[in-house]
């Protein structure tokens, strides 16, 4: 497994271990799943994905739904499909919700709901309208609603939904297999971590980010879609709707881009240990200095 903030070489680490151990590298990343967004969501390119092969990468359409249980089976089908190979999984990306459910499994299957219960909820929805639902989550739940956005109506339906739940039982798809997850974390120091963040995002508007977030417009993205919420895709609808000019969308990209890259880390610190990694001599290796890389990001 290789995570690690964005922008800090997560792509390059996962596929020199692939080389290296005759492996195929399993997507984790939660809007690399989707097609038509390669350059916002920094997709490996097909020369990269020609020198391993890759899993769960653009396999979705924009339009449908995605979550943690679908990615955590999908997942999981890939890493059986690989071992039958006798190939090594490497799992890489920066959705860091995800690394905990691969190594703490899932409560409850993705299945496992109550459809009674989801489709009240969306009818309160259309009845009520999305601030009431806001306002009961921020009642039952609200460090959940502190969480999440007021207009984010999937993830507060969700919220709603599993406060009403009963608890499961602890549930992993590779329960009955001996196997051991190796964790590397890619972790440049942060003034490093930020000149790429800064570096991505200029390279993403010369490549064309833009116009690829006016053509999934197109294709029918909307509001209340998993794949809207890509990092960025807030961002430049607003320079396609004459809110901003595309400067202050480029400032606010990668101000945005930086915040999420310290809660990445944040995440990191409380799934750790780690194995740390870093570029040097032109190949990447262990590094010894991991308690300063993994303390909190100013």
């Amino acid at each position: 497994m290789v995570a690690g903030p964005t922008a800090s070489g997560k792509t390059s680490c996962a596929l020199q271990i692939a080389r290296e151990n005759d492996g195929e590298i399993v997507c984790m990343d939660a809007f690399q799943v989707y097609r038509n967004l390669p350059i916002i969501t920094a997709m490996p390119s097909l020369e990269e994905r020609e020198q391993a092969p890759h899993h769960l990468f653009e396999v979705l359409e924009l339009s449908e739904e995605f979550s943690v249980g679908k990615w955590f089976q999908m997942a999981c089908d890939a890493i059986l499909e690989i071992w039958e190979r006798g190939k090594t999984p490497v799992l890489t990306g920066g959705t860091m919700m995800y690394v905990r459910i691969f190594l703490n499994g899932l409560s409850g299957s993705p299945e496992e709901h109550d459809p009674r219960l989801r489709e009240e909820l969306r009818n309160r929805l259309q009845v009520e309208g999305l601030a009431t639902l806001y306002e009961e989550l921020q009642k039952k739940d609200p460090k959940r609603a502190g969480q999440l956005h007021p207009n984010d109506g999937k993830r507060i339906l969700r919220a709603l939904e599993k406060l009403e739940e009963g608890p499961y039982a602890r549930w992993h798809p590779l329960d009955g297999f001996s196997y051991e997850v190796k964790k590397i974390l890619c972790c440049p120091p942060r003034e490093i971590l930020y000149d790429r963040i800064n570096l991505r995002v200029e390279k993403m508007l010369e490549h064309g980010a833009l116009e690829e977030v006016r053509q999934a417009f197109a294709l029918g993205l909307c509001p209340g879609m998993t794949a809207y919420s890509c990092l960025g895709i807030r961002d430049l609808e607003a320079v396609l709707l004459n809110q901003v000019s595309l400067q202050e969308a480029r400032e606010k990209l990668a101000q945005n881009t930086r915040r999420f890259a310290k809660r990445q880390m944040t995440w990191c610190r409380t799934e750790g240990p780690w194995d740390l990694w870093e570029y040097t001599e032109k190949r990447w290796r262990p590094h010894s200095d991991a308690f300063s890389r993994l303390a909190p990001m100013d």
